[in-house]
């Protein structure tokens, strides 16, 4: 045995069970020294050893598997204890990161609610830090001095009630202006009527004086305007007596024919021109009227050859529609009668199929009852071969082409084999045209 120990290897370690075996044996040897063991014979004292020995090798490899399962299991309780201790810290070590985050949280929350707390009394404090600079400009508007009143004062101080003394103190002044300004202006106004009453007489004689100066004036202008009217009337009847001496107007006259001569025969020419040009224009107005028929035409033409073209192209797709159509209800009831035929055929098959079926129940039933007899035909039951089975002998059958040769004319069995049926179906399918119903290998 090794117990895995420098210890538990030692000398005094390993000796002790060799000591322990031999003060073992010297115990026994002594408890058992009267026991019949001990007073047997040596054969049977070596024979009842041999068996314990033989016992004792044969329990040791049960002993060997034994340690050896203890082994293991100690090995596994000990690897599940530390296993269990790992999934102990491992859990312990995860409450202590959960209670860490949890207080890191908590701690953050905390920071957090602390921030904001601050802030709201840091808000807090600069709005009364700004109702307080209110309240002082309210009390200085109204003549007060807010200098020796601390900040408690001003703080208790009502913001209402300042603000209503400061409007009733702002209208008293205002009233008090209202009613001076109506005593000023009812004191002019008096005054102004009794100066307007004062100065009535005097500013009549200074429109008096006013009208007699301008009425002078006036009448000096209009004399002095008609002796230059008279001068200058005097000077023109002397110019026209010089001009008549010298005859300038039939000068005048001459020059004034010549002048305007030359202007009739320059008219005359520029309304040649004018005429000629309207001409030209006029023929060019006509040839372009012409070209812009000639377009209109055209395009109107243009226009009617495309709508015909339409018109021809639409009258070809309904058309086409319309044979298409046609073409559609025509497939559509080939298909509905297509179906109809299979239908009736499929329908035919199957009525077909139920009577062959009713026919070979009764011609089994019939030869369940002719194989029971004894006799009845002349064969006496004998199996007849397919190649004599269509011929007049074979045993007095009768012709039905039947496998067995006890069927006689009398026998209510059809005849027939177990193929003619379909034989039957193939001649009625090939007489039908191959439109058979069914499974039939003949159809089309």
């Amino acid at each position: 045995l090794r117990f895995g120990s420098v210890q538990m290897e030692s000398d005094a370690i390993r000796s002790q069970l060799t000591v322990l075996a031999t003060q073992l044996d010297a115990v026994c040897t002594t408890i058992t020294a009267d026991t019949p063991y001990v007073k047997a014979s040596a054969e049977e004292r070596s024979s009842s050893r041999t068996a314990i020995y033989a016992a004792l090798r044969q329990k040791a490899d049960d002993q060997h598997v034994a340690a050896v399962q203890r082994k293991r299991f100690i090995e596994k309780r000990k690897e599940e204890s530390e296993r269990l201790v790992q999934e102990k810290k491992k859990a312990e070590e995860a409450q202590l990161a959960r209670e860490e985050a949890l207080r890191k949280a908590e701690e953050e929350q905390r920071i957090a609610r602390e921030l904001r707390l601050r802030e709201q009394e840091k808000q807090r404090k600069i709005e009364q830090e700004m109702e307080n600079q209110r309240k002082v400009q309210l009390l200085e508007a109204m003549g007060q001095k807010a200098d020796g009143m601390s900040e408690e004062e001003i703080t208790a101080l009502d913001v209402q009630k300042l603000q209503k003394e400061h409007q009733d103190k702002i209208q008293k002044k205002k009233d008090e202006a209202d009613r001076k300004t109506r005593e000023v202006a009812k004191r002019l106004d008096y005054l102004v009527r009794a100066v307007r009453i004062e100065e009535l007489p005097l500013i009549k004689t200074k429109y008096e004086e006013k009208i007699a100066n301008e009425r002078k004036q006036y009448e000096e202008i209009t004399r002095e305007r008609a002796k230059r009217a008279k001068k200058a009337w005097e000077a023109d009847v002397e110019m026209k007596k010089i001009l008549d001496e010298l005859k300038v107007a039939q000068i005048m006259a001459g020059f004034r024919d010549k002048i305007m001569e030359s202007r009739r025969l320059q008219h005359v020419v520029l309304c040649q021109e004018a005429d000629q040009k309207a001409e030209e224009q006029a023929e060019l107005d006509k040839m372009e009227r012409a070209r812009q028929r000639k377009r209109d035409d055209e395009r109107r033409q243009a226009e009617e050859e495309e709508r015909i073209r339409r018109e021809e192209e639409e009258r070809i797709a309904e058309q086409e529609r319309l044979k298409k159509e046609e073409a559609r209800r025509i497939k559509q009831q080939e298909e509905e009668e297509r179906r109809r035929a299979e239908e009736a055929r499929m329908a035919e098959a199957r009525s077909r199929k139920d009577k062959e079926t009713a026919s070979r129940g009764r011609g089994g039933s019939s030869l369940s009852n002719m194989s029971d007899r004894s006799g009845g035909g002349g064969g006496g039951g004998r199996y007849v071969p397919p190649s004599r089975r269509n011929q007049g002998g074979g045993g007095g059958s009768s012709a039905g082409g039947s496998r067995f040769g006890d069927l006689g004319a009398g026998s209510r069995y059809a005849g027939g084999g177990r193929y003619e049926g379909r034989r039957d179906d193939r001649r009625d399918d090939r007489r039908d045209g191959g439109a058979s119903g069914g499974n039939s290998r003949w159809r089309d």
